[in-house]
């Protein structure tokens, strides 16, 4: 189904949004294209892949192509914890150069075509690994976050495989409950499933995001529940909200204009149960006293729910983390337009 049916349909007008998303479906799923079409080149690092314990992905997107410091960073601190890091880039165009700048630090560079989005570079991704089931674990991550503000061992450490098959860093109660797929943990009885592989092999390369948070981001976990594997946050949304609901409701007595809007937001949320993305809402909070390791790429760069006095993030880092912020600045200042931070 071309795209240009696609375009007539909205030239037409008066045709529900959704029936287009059921006809975008449609065309996705007629071009549910194999691996081999979707991955353009592959490249062997230097950090053997065979006989790893440990692998993780890491998802990279830059319309330009570029490999930032901080995406460098992330990979290099990948590859100390003891991951055989497979690099798969959904770029249009990634130079050798910029491929240059990972390799030290991986097993694979995977050059993508841009489509099917993080999970359809997952879905590649792993199909590279000879035998998933003899992994200790395995970690799928992106590049949509800055860090990790502290050591990876430490925080996957307490991701306990007797207590869940299945682990996020955060959850979200958004639509349904889900775990966060921006750092996923999947444990060995996991991997050794039949469920893992049955996801994974019926992943599709969507092209719209939606699609893709709905049976995906939110579906995986979802998919795995029904499966029977508990899937658990290290940092869980309803914990959070019980920590920090008296402190919001003490500082809104007191705030005043923009900050007072802001927190009584948060109070009404809170109290109606409505959910909010906690690594926007409760960043700060995370970061300084649950030594959340990252923080929110599209946070710094948009910051989407007007959050108030974002501007003190570099203060808030520096005095729990010896992260060095610059690898963060340096990327905010080129891609960045019309806001300061």
């Amino acid at each position: 189904m071309s795209g240009t049916f696609i375009k007539v349909l909205k030239k037409i007008g008066n045709v529900p949004g959704r029936l287009l998303d059921y006809v975008d479906l449609a065309r996705c799923a007629v071009r549910a294209l194999p691996h081999r079409a979707t991955v353009k080149a592959s490249f062997a690092g230097s950090v053997p892949l065979e006989d790893a314990r440990k692998v993780a992905v890491l998802n990279h997107y830059d319309q330009r192509g570029v490999v930032h410091d901080y995406v460098v960073y992330f990979a290099a601190k990948l590859a100390e914890a003891g991951y055989a890091v497979i690099f798969a880039s959904n770029c249009p165009k990634l130079s050798e150069t910029e491929t240059a700048k990972v390799l030290p630090h991986v097993a694979w560079v995977l050059k993508r075509r841009n489509i099917g989005w993080d999970f359809g570079a997952f879905k590649d991704a792993i199909a590279l690994i000879p035998n998933p089931g003899s992994l200790d674990h395995l970690l799928i991550t992106n590049d949509s976050i800055y860090g990790p503000l502290h050591d990876i061992d430490q925080v996957v450490g307490e991701a306990d495989p007797k207590l869940a098959g299945v682990w996020g860093l955060t959850d979200s109660w958004d639509r349904h409950f889900h775990l966060q797929s921006y750092f996923l943990i999947f444990h060995q009885a996991v991997l050794q499933h039949p469920s893992f592989g049955k996801f994974w092999n019926a992943v599709r390369y969507y092209r719209r995001k939606h699609w893709v948070i709905r049976d995906y981001e939110i579906g995986l976990t979802r998919f795995f529940l029904r499966a029977g594997i508990h899937c658990r946050a290290l940092l869980p949304y309803r914990s959070m909200v019980s920590e920090i609901s008296g402190p919001i409701d003490a500082a809104a007595t007191n705030a005043t204009g923009h900050v007072s809007k802001y927190l009584r937001h948060m109070q009404m949320a809170i109290t109606n149960g409505w959910p909010l993305n906690q690594t926007h809402y409760f960043w700060d909070y995370l970061i300084t006293y649950k030594h959340c390791p990252f923080i929110k790429r599209d946070l710094l760069q948009r910051n989407p729910v007007s959050i108030p006095q974002l501007q003190r993030w570099e203060e808030v880092v520096h005095a729990s983390s010896d992260y060095d912020t610059n690898l963060i600045l340096r990327h905010l200042q080129l891609s960045m337009r019309n806001r300061v931070h």
